[in-house]
C-alpha cells in the first residue's frame, strides 16, 4: 500500500461539518463494553479494506484508521472491481466502500462483496445524501450508509459500533 503524506488535521477540518445518515445504526452505547468481559484473549484489530476512487480521500481514510489501535487497513482499492479482489484476498472484518467509482460502482460491488465476505461489516461511504439511497444500499446488504462529511471522531465511533455489533459473540 502506498501512502502519500497527508496532514490529518487538514482531513479533520475537511470533514468536521458532516452528519451520520443511518439513524438505524446499531451498536453499544458510549461506555458500554464491546467485548465479552470473561474472554481471556482480547480480539485483534478490525481488519479494513478501503475502496474509494479519489486518491486523497482513500489515503486520508487509511491515515485516520491507521492512527487508531483497533483498526488495521489490510487493503485498498480505487474501484469496485479492485474492491472485490481485495476483499477476496484479505477477508476483512470491515469494508468501507465508496458509492461512485469507475469500472464498477459501490452498488454493483456490494452484492459480490457480501457473498465473498458474509460476516464482514460493509459500509457505503458517499458524498450523496438521499434517503432512497439509504434504503437501496441496506436492501442490498450494506450495514450502514455514512456520508463523507461525517466528522472524524463520529466516523471512527460509528465504525467501531458497527463492527462491535456485527462481531460474533
Amino acid at each position: 500500500m502506498t501512502m502519500h503524506m497527508v496532514d490529518l488535521r487538514a482531513y479533520k477540518r475537511m470533514v468536521d461539518t458532516g452528519r451520520l445518515m443511518d439513524a438505524r445504526a446499531v451498536g453499544p452505547k458510549p461506555g458500554e463494553a464491546t467485548t465479552d468481559p470473561g474472554s481471556p484473549v482480547a480480539p485483534g484489530p478490525c481488519r479494513v479494506v478501503v475502496a474509494d476512487d479519489a486518491d486523497g480521500v482513500r489515503d486520508l481514510l487509511c491515515l485516520l484508521l491507521g492512527t487508531e489501535p483497533d483498526f488495521t487497513v489490510v487493503g485498498v482499492a480505487a474501484d469496485g472491481a479492485q474492491a472485490i479482489d481485495e476483499v477476496h484476498r484479505t477477508d476483512p472484518d470491515l469494508v468501507l466502500l465508496d458509492l461512485a467509482m469507475p469500472v464498477l460502482d459501490g452498488i454493483g460491488a456490494l452484492p459480490r462483496i457480501r457473498r465473498i465476505a458474509p460476516r464482514a461489516v460493509v459500509v457505503i461511504f458517499t458524498g450523496f445524501s438521499e434517503e432512497t439511497l439509504l434504503d437501496q444500499v441496506l436492501a442490498l446488504g450494506a450495514d450502514a450508509l455514512l456520508e463523507k462529511g461525517l466528522a472524524t471522531g463520529p466516523l471512527v465511533d460509528q465504525l467501531r459500533q458497527l463492527y462491535a455489533a456485527r462481531r460474533p459473540a
